[in-house]
């Protein structure tokens, strides 16, 4: 008797129409996780109506002092892991501040299950006085 592996199939993110006018969708399960963690992470708390626990507190972390900023930031995404992605296996967390654009990048090592290891680069803001905030959220397997 052969086992019948079951494949997860997801909206595609960002949201988009595909080519042949549907909902793009992905099985892609690098891309899946990825989404998810992404999803959290990005996702301030309060932000959503109907959840309003759901996310983590990243963003907010950046108005705090550097030593500050890395030890909240840190914090906040081992705990999101912990209550949002139990599933997932958390191995590191890397923050980063650059010395010239002030620029903070949290880099998010993590292991999907059934899969290989990934790495998340969140840039988390960039405050330049006047200039709005900018978010940049880039991925890369390991």
């Amino acid at each position: 008797m052969a086992i019948r592996q079951i494949r997860e199939l997801t909206i595609s993110l960002p949201f988009r129409i595909d080519e042949y006018g549907t909902i793009a969708a992905t099985v892609d399960q690098s891309k899946i996780w990825a989404d998810r963690v992404r999803g959290v992470i990005g996702t301030a708390i309060g932000e959503r109506v109907y959840r309003p626990e759901f996310g983590c507190a990243a963003a907010t972390s950046v108005f705090e002092t550097e030593e500050e900023t890395e030890t909240i930031l840190t914090t906040e995404i081992r705990n999101a892991f912990l209550d949002y992605l139990p599933l997932c296996s958390l191995e590191d967390v890397v923050v980063t501040v650059d010395e010239q654009t002030r620029v903070v990048n949290a880099e998010v090592t993590y292991t999907p299950p059934n899969s290989n290891t990934f790495s998340l680069q969140v840039g988390v803001a960039t405050i330049n006085g006047d200039q709005p905030i900018s978010e940049e959220i880039t991925w890369r397997p390991l």
